[in-house]
């Protein structure tokens, strides 16, 4: 996970205070699973199934699903009132040919499939692709491999660390209702020099390979992760540019025509297509990454949504919360407690976020939809009643206003209001940065100097954050969200 696990939570059921910060793939099972369990979930839940056709029913405005048994073969149908696509973004691997490919003697094997690294120990592999699923890949198989070549696009990518300076995670330092207010204001050249700043204190992109050709926020790749740079002066992971073409035994690379021998495999890690192919309806099909606000398809029969898109974006955040808001919102629809637009607002919601954008990744092929996470999760709580009345909160609860305003946007905000909210955000918020240091608290003894040192800082720091509040206040009130 490169996301911590307080921001990737559920918005009513945080994880275990003693699970890590960053949930390893066992930790996010245990912690579904205890999900599942606590709100009776696996009742509703058909596991070894697979859906293979969805298509409307000729009579009345239904869905029929056929569905088969994987352990028995038999295939049924499901009538269903309502359908919500949550297949997302990665679920059909995207493989890409290279001249001589075929020649090659060794497996090709897309990212989909990697598990471990033990069955690639002592041997030489290649990774094609830098988005972090290609990296991780990488950096976990140097480990075992005799050597692991990373090839990269010629774009290259910035690479970050989990963590910040003291060893607070990433995401809970930056997503933050104040920075992304004061980001607004921001010219964005100001926010790449400061953003490529950080990014460079920890690694010199340029000295090491990765060489990004674009500005931080101007479409460039972002990788996440905390080892690579380790293992690149290591010497057990190279970085190389494009492949240009195999041979029987190696490759060859196109900036310098240099060549690799002796690869005994080869992961794809190219990415995913986004695409639903037990869809029967093409009208849908085609409106997968043409939804209203990536969820709800903008021509729909009878002008009712009976069918939702969850999870088909992308955004420099935890998916998690998305997705979730993302299905409120769409049970809410579905229940008429929340009406959409007019088909023409709607088809022009589409058009215009699509050319905003092409213009902010200056291409015009864009795979995956991509979002900014605080206006985008803001919106979907507004559309629900979920999204709280800071303004109120303020004379109301000055703490709780404060570390919501100030600290990290926690999905337990989205509770604390509205329909569902649930009794325990209000603790859920206030304690979020606890609970995600509480895992690393394994010794007995604290030194508590150390622990008194940070109370004149925070205090300094609060007292600043107090000055800035009456115009953080006015400003929200004014703008669109309040």
């Amino acid at each position: 996970m490169n996301t911590s696990k307080e921001m990737s939570a559920f918005s009513d059921f945080p994880p275990p205070e003693h699970f890590p910060i960053f949930m390893h793939n066992r930790f996010m099972k245990d912690y579904l699973e205890m999900y599942a369990q606590h709100f009776q979930l696996m009742t509703y839940v058909m596991l070894n199934h697979t859906v293979v056709a969805v298509e409307r029913s000729k009579v009345g405005n239904h869905w029929l699903i056929s569905v088969v048994n994987q352990k028995t073969q038999m295939t049924f149908q499901v009538v269903a009132r309502f359908l919500m696509i949550c297949t997302g973004t990665n679920a059909f691997p995207k493989s890409i040919t290279f001249l001589g490919m075929e020649q090659f003697n060794g497996p090709v094997i897309h990212s989909h499939a990697y598990k471990h690294a033990e069955r690639f120990a002592g041997k030489t592999v290649l990774v094609i692709g830098n988005g972090n699923s290609g990296t991780d890949i990488a950096v976990e198989l140097s480990n075992v491999c005799k050597k692991v070549y990373l090839s990269l696009r010629n774009d290259g990518c910035w690479v970050l660390s989990r963590l910040v300076r003291d060893g607070y995670p990433l995401d809970m330092f930056f997503i933050r209702r104040f920075l992304d207010l004061l980001s607004r204001w921001v010219p964005r050249r100001l926010r790449n020099i400061i953003a490529e700043y950080q990014a460079s204190e920890r690694l010199n992109h340029d000295l090491f390979g990765f060489h990004p050709k674009r500005r931080f926020y101007d479409g460039s790749r972002v990788v996440i992760n905390d080892e690579v740079g380790n293992r690149l002066v290591n010497g057990t992971l190279v970085l190389k540019g494009e492949v240009d073409r195999f041979k029987n035994n190696g490759v060859v690379f196109k900036q310098d025509s240099s060549q690799v021998h002796n690869i005994d495999a080869v992961f794809l890690a190219t990415g995913y297509q986004i695409n639903c192919p037990f869809l029967r309806d093409a009208n849908f099909q085609s409106n997968v990454t043409d939804a209203y606000k990536f969820v709800f398809p903008v021509k729909q029969p009878e002008h009712k949504p009976t069918v939702a898109f969850i999870g088909f974006i992308q955004t420099f955040a935890p998916q998690f919360p998305v997705s979730e808001m993302q299905a409120r919102w769409a049970v809410q629809t579905f229940l008429e407690r929340c009406i959409l637009p007019s088909q023409d607002i709607m088809s022009h919601n589409v058009a215009e976020t699509r050319r905003r954008i092409e213009a902010s990744l200056g291409s015009t092929h864009v795979p995956k939809p991509i979002v900014d996470y605080v206006p985008y999760m803001d919106f979907l709580a507004k559309a629900i009643g979920a999204r709280p009345s800071y303004f109120s909160m303020l004379f109301r609860d000055p703490l709780l206003f404060m570390v919501c305003m100030f600290g990290p946007l926690v999905p337990y905000q989205f509770r604390l209001e509205g329909p569902h909210a649930w009794d325990g955000a209000r603790d859920a918020v206030l304690n979020a940065s606890r609970r995600c240091r509480a895992s690393l608290r394994t010794r007995n003894a604290i030194d508590q100097i150390q622990e008194s040192r940070r109370i004149l800082p925070a205090r300094i720091s609060v007292t600043l954050l107090f000055c800035a509040l009456v115009a953080t206040v006015i400003w929200t009130q004014y703008s669109h969200f309040a």
